[in-house]
């Protein structure tokens, strides 16, 4: 008889729409979108459309936890949107949802993006317990944001959750509103392509909806994650982009270009396809 291994249960493959997934997206990539990037040009005219103070508290929340950018997915990940009960939650659920966390709370968030990030380096994580001890663990996981900043917004607690609810309803109010209305029949159109897919193993689905080979970062996903969420996103173009948060693993794949691949664009009576730009997607750390 040869050796017994414990057995694992198969990764439960989905394809949604999210409006909360989508909002982190959004952020994600706005803040991307500087002058010279290689991301969509709409992205970058619409950042530079946003109003200063928008764009230094985009650049602020998303400048402290690593290039994965993991502290503005946090309370969303919260909020666990791929739970049957909140598949077609609103803005309002989600703000609801946020309001309702202590300040504390968030405080809590920006120590678990951190862990996130010093797992990923394979540093030793020590929860700070202090000023110094936020020093420490902040240090290697600052991007665009200053130490001083950030410190700041740690040692405030309400202001950080004041920051992080204002950037969300912004982002939401000059952005996402409008765009994603515009935007929505084509991503469901994207999701239900891929809803075809849910019976294939993770690496057959995430090539025929990304039209990419799978990379070696997501080839091998640990047992903890026991569910992946195939999301569409009308301007990530080439790049991949993915949510670890255990035991879930959100990846997000063009819908644009899914749908020129199969031939199923919805075009108007003058022959036009519908596609109407919406900002979301989460570009992370393979762009």
């Amino acid at each position: 008889m040869g050796e017994l291994v414990a057995g694992q249960p198969a990764l439960r493959i989905e394809s949604i729409t999210s409006l909360p997934l989508e909002m982190v997206s959004s952020m994600s990539l706005l803040h991307r979108a500087v002058p010279g990037s290689t991301l969509d040009p709409w992205l970058i005219h619409t950042r530079e459309q946003l109003p200063e103070h928008l764009r230094e508290n985009l650049d602020l929340l998303h400048g402290f936890s690593g290039r994965m950018l993991l502290y503005p997915e946090e309370p969303v990940m919260r909020f666990r949107p791929l739970e049957q009960a909140h598949r077609e939650a609103s803005f309002d659920d989600l703000v609801a949802f946020m309001e309702s966390l202590p300040a504390e709370e968030y405080l809590d968030m920006a120590a678990n993006a951190l862990r996130r990030v010093h797992a990923g380096f394979d540093r030793r994580w020590e929860p700070p317990q202090d000023e110094q001890g936020w020093a420490r663990v902040l240090k290697p996981a600052l991007t665009r944001a200053s130490l001083d900043q950030v410190m700041e917004l740690i040692a405030n607690p309400v202001e950080l959750k004041r920051r992080t609810l204002g950037l969300y309803q912004d982002i939401w109010d000059h952005v996402v509103r409008d765009a994603r209305e515009d935007a929505l029949p084509m991503l469901q159109q994207a999701a239900e392509r891929g809803a075809a897919l849910e019976d294939r193993g993770f690496g057959d689905a995430y090539s025929a909806l990304t039209g990419q080979r799978l990379p070696d970062v997501l080839s091998h996903p640990p047992t903890s994650i026991t569910r992946v969420a195939f999301c569409p996103s009308a301007h990530l173009g080439a790049f991949v982009s993915y949510i670890a948060y255990e035991p879930d693993l959100v990846v997000f794949f063009s819908a644009p270009g899914l749908l020129e691949r199969v031939g199923a664009r919805r075009s108007d009576a003058g022959g036009r396809a519908q596609l109407s730009p919406s900002p979301n997607g989460h570009v992370s750390a393979s762009d």
